[in-house]
């Protein structure tokens, strides 16, 4: 009987870890998700690992089936005034699963909120880009 429930058990353990792994894939990014400087596994959820609770992106992604959609992609689910696809490199919204997405490095958590809007982010080409700050912003003369 223990041998019964021990078998169980590791097919419920496998069976959870291929949908986690298979969320992580429906979303851009979703292998390189960091906050506060370590890798954030479980995007759907508070704590790094699958067993805490949901955030506001879990519920959002749940009630988008499970997708990236546009609506998703476009949503703040951590109400931090970036987009759920500026924090996971897709801000004009075109990924789909199996594409590389616009940006790759300092992806942010969508779930989080995160007071850090000053970025830098690197295209698929390698080249830098990121938003111009109030210091940066070079106005026309004739204004």
């Amino acid at each position: 009987m223990k041998l019964l429930s021990l078998i169980a058990s590791f097919v419920l353990f496998l069976d959870m870890a291929w949908a986690y792994t298979s969320y992580r894939s429906r979303i851009p990014n979703g292998f390189a998700v960091v906050h506060d400087g370590s890798s954030w596994g479980a995007v759907g959820h508070s704590a790094p690992n699958k067993g805490s609770s949901i955030n506001d992106f879990g519920r959002d992604f749940k009630a988008n089936g499970f997708q990236w959609t546009e609506a998703l992609c476009r949503g703040d689910s951590d109400g931090d005034g970036r987009t759920n696809g500026e924090e996971l490199g897709d801000p004009d919204c075109v990924w789909s699963e199996g594409m590389e997405p616009m940006f790759t490095v300092n992806i942010t958590h969508p779930g989080i909120f995160n007071e850090d809007f000053n970025v830098v982010s690197v295209n698929a080409g390698g080249d830098e880009v990121s938003a111009p700050t109030i210091e940066t912003l070079v106005l026309p003369t004739w204004l």
